[in-house]
């Protein structure tokens, strides 16, 4: 499988090109923090709390994200919740594959 399918799983969606302009897991990490492939934002309450009923009905995880970004409890609803949750869980599914990216980098 295509490293650039491999990471659209885990909702990355990079071009070949980006991948082969990069020589490293930790060059293709930081282009990706910098290019905000991380940051993923959920719109609509409707949404947000469906994904957060999903991932963390109990809200503790992403409110110990918030908490750790200084969030005040005045910034916080369903949608930035929902939106640090999937940015940190998207960050943690692509440091998972780090194995499967050195050796793509390896073989290139």
């Amino acid at each position: 499988m295509k490293l650039s399918k491999l990471l659209q799983n885990i909702d990355i969606d990079i071009s070949e090109e980006e991948l082969n302009d990069r020589n490293s897991f930790e060059e293709l990490r930081d282009y990706l923090e910098e290019s905000g492939y991380f940051d993923k934002e959920v719109v609509y309450y409707s949404n947000a709390i469906k994904y957060l009923k999903e991932n963390d009905p109990s809200l503790t995880e992403s409110l110990e994200i918030a908490s750790e970004l200084g969030y005040s409890l005045d910034d916080l609803n369903s949608e930035v919740l929902a939106s640090l949750l999937r940015s940190r869980k998207t960050r943690l599914d692509f440091e998972g594959l780090k194995d499967e990216i050195e050796e793509f980098y390896e073989n290139k």
